[in-house]
């Protein structure tokens, strides 16, 4: 079993966000926060069948606080189905400084569901900013097939358009979040 320290540790939420800041008192010196635009390119078995779908475009509003993010993905174009999901985790700082690693988890929105996201490769810079991520995500509760078992895998690519802090939705319950006090 690898030795990881208990201030690495995971719970059940992650919330994200990217801008730069002055160096955080938990070491976190990126700052997510912001509008991230971006595609997911998703493998779904829903209701017994197969099928492969790309969101293009599709916005990230982030918010971070230290090592807190949240952020809420809206789905599909607005007005087709209410889809939003909210996310809340953490972020970590990688040892050189260069990057940062986060985990987040769905935390609420427009239905139930499950979600675990871990954005790896993020940058950020004064004026962008970009980062590759890879979920699981089940829900029976999606609102065109609700009581269909759907489980999907997906590869996310985002980069961040605007630092101005967007209104996230609070988390209805709690996602990736530390399990030691």
């Amino acid at each position: 079993m690898r030795n990881v320290p208990q201030a690495l540790a995971f719970g059940p939420a992650l919330s994200l966000v990217v801008g730069f800041s002055a160096l955080a008192a938990d070491g976190v010196t990126v700052d997510l926060t912001g509008t991230w635009r971006g595609a997911q390119v998703c493998d779904d078995f829903a209701g017994g069948e197969f099928f492969n779908f790309t969101l293009a475009d599709n916005p990230l509003l982030v918010v971070q606080d230290g090592d807190k993010i949240r952020f809420v993905s809206a789905g599909l174009p607005p007005n087709e189905i209410a889809d939003d999901l909210v996310y809340e985790g953490l972020v970590q700082q990688v040892k050189d400084g260069s990057q940062a690693e986060a985990l987040a988890s769905i935390c609420g929105g427009d239905y139930e569901a499950q979600e675990t996201v871990r954005l790896h490769r993020i940058t950020v810079s004064a004026d962008g900013g970009h980062f590759d991520a890879d979920s699981i995500f089940f829900t029976d509760d999606y609102p065109p097939d609700k009581g269909a078992l759907d489980f999907e895998t997906c590869k996310w690519a985002y980069e961040r358009v605007s630092t101005t802090p967007p209104s996230v939705p609070d988390c209805q319950r709690p996602g990736i979040q530390p399990t030691q006090p």
